[in-house]
């Protein structure tokens, strides 16, 4: 006997004990009435999935319908797969190819056998649109087949949509922008560190020094280092927090380096991510930390608490 885990969905902010292995629309099935929308997906851990999705393990489940960003993601990949469907119908010799986004919609192109755009003839356009609509109205499901690389590589040159080398090139750009956007990001974040936070931090440290050194000039030995002992542990705190900044921005910039001289655009995103962004957050802690102890005035960012009550 499968064992009951427990979900909770946030549509009717409730527990619900389901069975090992139940996929999400299954489960949705038992409180259609209670969710008020028809789900096209559902987030599961923040993490958008199809309604075919297995359970095995506890979850915070979304359902969500094509009027929100990630059903709307959804919705049009779904009718993309559909057209796709509709002119191997039609026209078993033609090709659709997506290719990118235009304005309110997207450039698709209609492939022969030779890989050459061909030109819609009159009322091509309207029966492709006609046959969409009948493979709505008999509600086909969409199945997910998983296959090797190899075979799906195939499949796209036999069908004329992508050559091997096409999808390497469209891979690797993916890989590429991947990298840019996290070089970008550790430059950024370096110089923010080192030009804007370590000089304040420093500034606002020499303010508790100098007080540090004017109470114990003014008071008692004894009662001097009572008085300076909180400004001392936050000016050691600070100084240790300011420490592993440097530290890691240094190592973040070396291994950005060593991460560059990779050739594989692949294997250059992967080092990226395995070595470069999980500084991101290490840094990003510490400063943070800064942030709590130096004065509004003289901090250069707006403060998390000043940002809850921007208007």
């Amino acid at each position: 006997m499968v064992k009951g885990i427990e979900i909770f969905c946030k549509n009717i902010n409730e527990y619900l004990c389901v069975q090992g292995g139940e996929t999400l629309s299954e489960i949705f099935s038992r409180i259609a009435d209670r969710v008020g929308i028809k789900p096209i997906c559902a987030k599961v851990n923040n993490k958008t999935e199809d309604l075919g999705y297995p359970v095995f393990a506890p979850k915070q489940v979304e359902y969500l319908d094509c009027t929100s960003p990630s059903g709307e993601r959804v919705y049009v990949r779904s009718l993309c797969m559909i057209m796709s469907k509709a002119v191997r119908d039609l026209f078993p010799t033609l090709r659709l190819r997506i290719e990118h986004s235009v304005s309110g919609g997207y450039y698709t192109q209609l492939i022969n056998a030779e890989g050459m755009a061909e030109t819609p003839k009159p009322g091509d356009l309207d029966a492709i649109k006609a046959r969409m609509e009948k493979i709505v109205a008999a509600d086909v499901p969409f199945k997910r087949h998983e296959r090797l690389t190899s075979d799906v590589v195939k499949m796209f040159e036999s069908t004329k949509v992508f050559s091997k080398v096409e999808l390497e090139a469209r891979n690797e750009v993916k890989w590429e922008i991947y990298t840019k956007k996290l070089q970008i990001e550790a430059r950024v974040l370096g110089d923010l560190a080192l030009n804007h936070i370590i000089p304040v931090a420093t500034r606002y440290q020499s303010v508790l020094l100098d007080n540090v050194y004017k109470i114990k000039n003014l008071f008692p030995k004894e009662e001097g280092e009572v008085i300076a002992k909180r400004d001392l542990e936050q000016i050691k705190k600070m100084e240790e927090h300011m420490l592993i900044i440097k530290d890691k921005v240094n190592e973040m910039v070396e291994s950005r380096k060593v991460a560059n001289r990779i050739e594989s655009e692949r294997e250059k995103a992967i080092a990226y991510h395995d070595t470069v962004l999980p500084l991101f957050d290490v840094i990003r802690y510490h400063i943070d930390k800064l942030e709590l102890m130096v004065d509004d005035e003289i901090w250069p960012l707006p403060k998390y608490r000043e940002l809850l009550f921007i208007r």
